[in-house]
Formats: structure tokens, C-alpha cells, sequence
């Protein structure tokens, strides 16, 4: 009884032997998982077509005092992706009968006044992501140049007040501490108003030196190392489907 036991827990051993016969008996079936992963791999080497990145540069307009945005760049932002960005692609859809191509984003680094804009594209469609880029520049320009406009009007005002204020000092008696105070603010003001700052453009679609994603290389190992292990998979796959006919033929 002991030996029919241990007969059979040897008949269950599998050795290493024994998987490197299951894969040579079933190579077609890795060998063919294995060439068509490897191939898809290599195929997309040799046909996809490069990607770099496109990057603009806006400065918004700044009070020039510690260089603030008279806007939030993020409140910029925010009106580029719901209302400018959707007019560009609107245009471009209503031209050419088809959707932009391209997909366009935004930021704005942390501690500056600039607004980042993005796309990713084939170095063939440089002039459309310039064309977009230039598009919406111009629209972030003009909303600049309008709010840097509103403040020069604001502050022009509160001087022309102050300079009333002062006239009326000067014809009273023992206004001298009043008058100190106002022309101070007035000085404060015309500094601030000088120190203005409007929006500028400091690139437009600059093409990064190196295209963008995964390297070739990489691709290609990942390509063979995954087709390798699938091409295993695969043979001991065939080789437990033949098992489980092979028993399923000798219960009949």
C-alpha cells in the first residue's frame, strides 16, 4: 500500500525536465504568441510616427510692485478652457469639417505670472498647433490688455481726485498733516501706475529638442519580454487543454 502511495506522489513530480518538454512539444503555440507581440512591437518601432512637445509662454499684465498678476492666472486659465479654447476648436470644426486634431493644456508654474500652454503633436502639424497657439494668445492678449486698460483708468481717476483734494488743501488753513497724507497716496498711486506692466508673449509653439514618450528601445524590450512570457503561457496553455481531452477520452 505504501509503495502504490509512493508510486503515485512520483508520478505527480514535476521536474523541470518535464515543463522544458511541455514547451519544445507545443513551440508552435509560443512561437507563434511569441512573433506576433514581437512583430506588433517592432512594427510600431518602425511606423509610429515621432511626437514632441509644443510649448508657449504667456506673461500676464503685473502691477510691477513684487510683480503681482493683476489677474489670477488661474481665473486665465479657467476662461481659456471653457470659452477661448472652445471658440478655436469651433473655428477650426466650422474651416475644415472635421474636429481639432489636437489637444491643447494649461498651467501656470508655481510663483510666477506666466500661463503654459501645451500640445503634443507629429511634427508634421506644427503649423496648425502654431496656428492654435497664435489663436489663443491673441484672446488672452486682448482680455490683458482690456483688464490693464480698466486699472490705468481706475488709478488715473483716483489721482485726478487726490489732485482735486490737494487744490482745496491748499486754500485752507492748518491742512499741512492732511496735505502730507494726500500727497503721499498721490505719489503712492503715479508709482504704481508707471510700474504697470502689460501682458507679452515669450514663445509660441517651441518644439521640445526630443520627441516625447516612451523610447523605441524600451518599446521593443517589452515587446519581446511580454511575448515571451504570453509564448509560455500559451504552450502550457495548449498543453493543459490536451490533458484535460486526453482524460476526458479515457473516462468515456
Amino acid at each position: 500500500m505504501t509503495r502504490s502511495v509512493d508510486q503515485h506522489g512520483e508520478q505527480d513530480d514535476i521536474t523541470l525536465v518535464d515543463l522544458a518538454a511541455v514547451l519544445v512539444l507545443n513551440r508552435i503555440a509560443f512561437f507563434l504568441v511569441f512573433g506576433v507581440i514581437t512583430a506588433a512591437g517592432l512594427a510600431y518601432v518602425i511606423l509610429a510616427p515621432d511626437k514632441y512637445e509644443y510649448v508657449s509662454l504667456v506673461q500676464v499684465a503685473r502691477d510691477g510692485v513684487g510683480q503681482t498678476p493683476l489677474e489670477a492666472p488661474v481665473a486665465t486659465i479657467a476662461a481659456i478652457e471653457s470659452r477661448w479654447l472652445p471658440d478655436v476648436a469651433e473655428d477650426y470644426l466650422t474651416s475644415e469639417s472635421e474636429r481639432l486634431p489636437i489637444e491643447v493644456s494649461f498651467s501656470n508654474p508655481n510663483g510666477t505670472a506666466l500661463i503654459r500652454i501645451v500640445s503634443e503633436a507629429e511634427s508634421d502639424a506644427e503649423a496648425l498647433v502654431n496656428h492654435v497657439h497664435d489663436a489663443l494668445i491673441q484672446k488672452v492678449q486682448a482680455a490683458q490688455d482690456k483688464l490693464l486698460a480698466e486699472n490705468t483708468e481706475a488709478l488715473e481717476s483716483e489721482i485726478e481726485s487726490l489732485d482735486v483734494v490737494i487744490k482745496g488743501l491748499q486754500a485752507g488753513r492748518n491742512t499741512d498733516q492732511a496735505m502730507l497724507h494726500v500727497v503721499q497716496r498721490k505719489a503712492n498711486l503715479t508709482s504704481k501706475l508707471d510700474r504697470l506692466q502689460g501682458a507679452h508673449t515669450l514663445a509660441v509653439g517651441r518644439e521640445s529638442a526630443q520627441p516625447t514618450g516612451p523610447s523605441r528601445v524600451v518599446v521593443l524590450v517589452l515587446a519581446l519580454a511580454v511575448g515571451a512570457m504570453l509564448g509560455v503561457f500559451s504552450a502550457f496553455f495548449v498543453h493543459f487543454v490536451q490533458q484535460v481531452r486526453l482524460r476526458m477520452n479515457e473516462a468515456r
